[in-house]
């Protein structure tokens, strides 16, 4: 979110606030994707991530559009997930998905 001197305790944060959203699916992908995403998309938020965890993946979507994002990557183990909006963010998908039971 966007820095506020308050940390959002006065007014909750809206869509304009967030730079990068991320949802943690395992039984909730297709939702996640079809249906919350392109909101996120319409409303501008800059950058999203999926972790499927049912399809052990990460998706980064990015380039919001009033029709969604369009630019959807796919990550897998043994790739590095890099952020667009912070460049410090360089995690390894391995990392993020954890040990395969």
């Amino acid at each position: 979110l966007k820095r506020r001197d308050d940390f959002y305790r006065l007014i909750s944060a809206t869509a304009q606030d967030v730079y990068l959203a991320m949802e943690v699916s395992d039984s909730t992908v297709k939702y996640d994707r079809d249906i919350k995403f392109p909101k996120y998309a319409e409303n501008g938020i800059a950058e999203s991530w999926l972790i499927d965890l049912e399809n052990d993946r990460i998706e980064i979507h990015t380039q919001p559009t009033k029709n969604g994002y369009k630019l959807v990557k796919s990550l897998h183990r043994g790739d590095i997930a890099e952020s667009t909006i912070f460049e410090e963010i360089k995690i390894a998908v391995d990392d993020i998905l954890g040990s395969k039971s």
